[in-house]
């Protein structure tokens, strides 16, 4: 039986945690045999803790009116 194909879009659901358990774990099973989309996954995780800590430094403004 042939793999279903591993899409960016998969990579990202997987980082954003937007996938069920099964799904998931085909991601990261994929992640594990297929260097290159382990690195894909790798820069999009980097991606996101800069972002995180980039958006935590900003002032936080007061929303109310």
């Amino acid at each position: 039986m042939r793999e279903a194909r591993i899409t960016a879009q998969d990579i990202e659901a997987l980082v954003d945690d937007q996938l069920d358990p099964d799904n998931a774990a085909r991601i990261r099973a994929a992640l594990n045999r297929q260097p290159h989309l382990h690195l894909h996954y790798q820069r999009l995780m980097t991606q996101k803790q800069l972002l995180r800590r980039w958006w935590a430094s900003l002032p936080h403004i007061d929303n109310r009116f």
